[in-house]
C-alpha cells in the first residue's frame, strides 16, 4: 500500500497523520521525511515480522522510533487506543508516520480513536477506519463500538 495521509484529528484538520498499511519502504521513509515526518509507529509485536529489523531501519534513517504492540481483535483495548491517541495527538510527533503489517490494525484504532476520544459517531468512525485499512478487524471494532 502507498502512503496516504488522512486527518485523524477532525478538531485540528491541519495536521495530518502518514499512514501506511505495511511498513514502509525506503522510498515511502525517504517520502515521509520529505513531507516532515519526525516519527514511525508500528503497531506490530516487536516479535512480529520484521518489526525489529524495521524499527531499527526507521532509526537510522532518523526517525524516532515508537510502537503499541497490538496482537490481533486481542489488542484492541483501551490502553492500546489511549496510547495510539496520545501518540497520534501530540503535535511534537505530528506528522505521524503509522503502520502495521496491512493496515488493518491502523485502521481498527483509527475507529476506536475517533468515537472514544473525538466524539465521533461509529458509523463515520467505521469509515474512516476503513480509509485507514480497517478490513478483518472490523467486526472486532463493531463489537467494541457496541455496532455489532
Amino acid at each position: 500500500m502507498s502512503l496516504i495521509e488522512l486527518a485523524l484529528t477532525p478538531s485540528h484538520p491541519v495536521r495530518r497523520t502518514l499512514l501506511c498499511g505495511a511498513p514502509p519502504t525506503d522510498a515511502e521513509l525517504a517520502r515521509a521525511k520529505m513531507l516532515g515526518a519526525r516519527a514511525v509507529l508500528d503497531l506490530r509485536p516487536a516479535a512480529e515480522g520484521s518489526a525489529s529489523a524495521d524499527a531499527a531501519r526507521a532509526t537510522a534513517a532518523g526517525f524516532e522510533s515508537l510502537r503499541i504492540e497490538v496482537a490481533g481483535a486481542a489488542g484492541l483495548t483501551p490502553a492500546n487506543v489511549r496510547a495510539f491517541a496520545k501518540a497520534v495527538d501530540d503535535p511534537a510527533l505530528a506528522p505521524l508516520l503509522v503502520h502495521c503489517a496491512t493496515g488493518n490494525r491502523v485502521g481498527a484504532l483509527t475507529a476506536l480513536k475517533a468515537v472514544w476520544h473525538d466524539s465521533m459517531a461509529p458509523p463515520a468512525a467505521i469509515e474512516l477506519g476503513r480509509a485507514a485499512g480497517l478490513l478483518k478487524l472490523e467486526p472486532a471494532v463493531r463489537a467494541a463500538l457496541g455496532q455489532a
